[in-house]
């Protein structure tokens, strides 16, 4: 039986200069195309690589540290080449149904300037209505 499904996913390019800020703004495109808040959000799984960047994210959407990976990132958990957005994914799984949340968000900034999210969902029957396909911005 299914845990949970993928109900949306956003990739963006920025900067290469300030690529690890990718993941917020892949992030924000995830949250503006599924007309959802911050507030909406149970969990956020990301994948940092410097504290600043985690807490500009968490300032600029408004995060207290409890939804915030509540388990460690990548800093504490360690970056497994190739794994990091699998471990990612089922990370956010595990933290939603221990807390009895419903959403999730997992996000990675990547090398020059990309950056994915990816929305986690536990109500395996609603039908958001909307194209959930790939959105990819360029500058």
């Amino acid at each position: 039986m299914p845990r949970a499904r993928i109900a949306g996913a956003a990739t963006c390019t920025g900067d290469p200069v300030t690529m690890l800020l990718a993941g917020q703004l892949a992030t924000e495109l995830l949250l503006v195309r599924h007309g959802l808040r911050a507030a909406d959000i149970d969990v956020f799984v990301v994948a940092e690589a410097f504290a600043a960047t985690c807490l500009r994210f968490q300032r600029d959407l408004g995060l207290d540290e409890n939804r915030w990976n509540p388990h460690g990132g990548t800093m504490t958990l360690g970056h497994a080449f190739g794994a990091t957005g699998a471990i990612l994914v089922a990370e956010a799984v595990e933290l939603l149904e221990a807390g009895g949340g419903r959403r999730a968000i997992a996000a990675v900034s990547g090398a020059a300037g990309v950056g994915v999210a990816v929305l986690i969902d536990r109500d395996l029957g609603r039908d958001l209505g909307r194209d959930l396909g790939r959105v990819t911005l360029g500058t």
